[in-house]
Parts: C-alpha cells; sequence; structure tokens
C-alpha cells in the first residue's frame, strides 16, 4: 500500500511535461504552441500556466505536422526558458549585459532587459518591432558572434583589400600601384590573363607597391592584381 511518504517522493521526482495539447482544469487545451519565452503578458490559461511553473518544468511545442520542434525546461523566474540540452550559461531569453542573443530554436530573439526591443521569428509570426530606451553606439572593429551573442570587437585586425589591373604595353616594365591601404602588413598576388599566378618583383609601401617585370608584359596581356592586409 502506497504511503504518503511514497506518494510524495514519487510527485517530487516526476518531471513535469506541458504541451499545446495538454488538458487544463476546465478540459480545454493548453494551447499555446510557440518559444515560450515570448509570453510577457499572459492572456490565456495556457499562457499563465507556462509563465507561472515552476524551474525545471518541462514543455514541447510542434511543427505544423505535429512533431516535437524544441523542447524546453524552465530555466529561471519569472519565465526564463532554455532549450533541452541548451547551455545555461546562455541567457537566449533576453539580455542582462551590452550584447544581444541570439534564440537559437527560434530564429532571432533581441529583446532588452525592459523589453524595449523585440525581433522575432523565423516563421513571421512576430513581426512587430517594438524600439523604446535604444541607443545604437559608434562601433568599430570586427562583428563576432559567440555562443549565442553577436559583439563587436575593436581589438580584431579589419581586413582590407585592392583589385586593379597592370596594362600591358609592350613597352612598361615598372608598375606603381597605389592601393591605398595605409599599411605594408600585406600581400600581393599577381595573374596573368590565363589566370596563372606569376611572380614580378614586388617592393611593398605603406600606400604604394612598385611591381616589376624583366620584360615589359605584351600589350596584348593584362595582369590582374590583387591586395589583402591589414
Amino acid at each position: 500500500m502506497a504511503t504518503l511518504d511514497s506518494l510524495q517522493f514519487e510527485m517530487e521526482r516526476r518531471v513535469i511535461l506541458f504541451k499545446p495539447t495538454t488538458t487544463m482544469p476546465d478540459l480545454s487545451q493548453l494551447g499555446y504552441n510557440a518559444d515560450p519565452n515570448l509570453i510577457v503578458s499572459p492572456s490565456t490559461p495556457g499562457e499563465e500556466l507556462l509563465y507561472y511553473s515552476p524551474n525545471n518544468t518541462r514543455y514541447v511545442n510542434y511543427d505544423a505536422s505535429g512533431n516535437t520542434e524544441t523542447e524546453w525546461y524552465k530555466h529561471s523566474q519569472p519565465n526564463g526558458w532554455l532549450p533541452l540540452g541548451g547551455d545555461s550559461s546562455i541567457n537566449s531569453f533576453g539580455t542582462d549585459s551590452s550584447t544581444w542573443q541570439l534564440n537559437y530554436a527560434e530564429g532571432v530573439v533581441l529583446r532588452d532587459a525592459s523589453g524595449n526591443l523585440r525581433v522575432t521569428a523565423k516563421d513571421n509570426t512576430l513581426t512587430t518591432v517594438y524600439v523604446g530606451g535604444l541607443v545604437i553606439d559608434n562601433l568599430t572593429g570586427i562583428l563576432q558572434a559567440q555562443d549565442g551573442s553577436v559583439y563587436v570587437d575593436p581589438t580584431a585586425n579589419l581586413l582590407k583589400s585592392f583589385e586593379g589591373t597592370l596594362p600591358g604595353t609592350g613597352v612598361t616594365k615598372n608598375f606603381i600601384v597605389n592601393h591605398a591601404l595605409g599599411t605594408k602588413r600585406h600581400i600581393v598576388s599577381i595573374y596573368d590573363a590565363s589566370d596563372n599566378q606569376v611572380y614580378p618583383d614586388i617592393q611593398r609601401g605603406i600606400n604604394d607597391d612598385t611591381i616589376s617585370f624583366n620584360i615589359p608584359p605584351d600589350p596584348s596581356v593584362d595582369h590582374e592584381i590583387i591586395i589583402l592586409g591589414f
């Protein structure tokens, strides 16, 4: 015979799993079928059940065929959910820093701490953009993405490039190329009309390189020059 203690143990170890077809106390279905993080102001009994559920509650939403699309678990209050198997160190339902977060289950979800900005979702079910106290600063650097966060790294080197032509005249052996990269930290590649790489003498400069051929290129042969640097 089951005892009160054994029943309590079974109840505590049982994982609560909600889904859109979960039967509510009034015999209706839960009904909600989307990212639970998008519930900001619960307006139905099903949304209230998810919003106020305890941590470690599970929830699944379905795709158009009725198959499980994502399984979520309640990570933090009041309504912080993470995809099952996700990294709990990643705040995928908002941000508490200067970076915005990417929700890896439902496409792009950008939202600041007070809800001033919200951009969702990959299936276009929510396309309204709310802009309140949003500030976009002047940022210089490389746009990086790591562990769901997108940020600007001002210490990263910006790749610079130049592409041009060395026209064959049958007379000119030395070509001065104004690449204007502002740095000698670059590499130079030169190709003939058949896309074969050739190796004339190269003298690099901060803004100008000198390309010297042993024999002037024929009038019918133009060479392509590509410069990459940082």
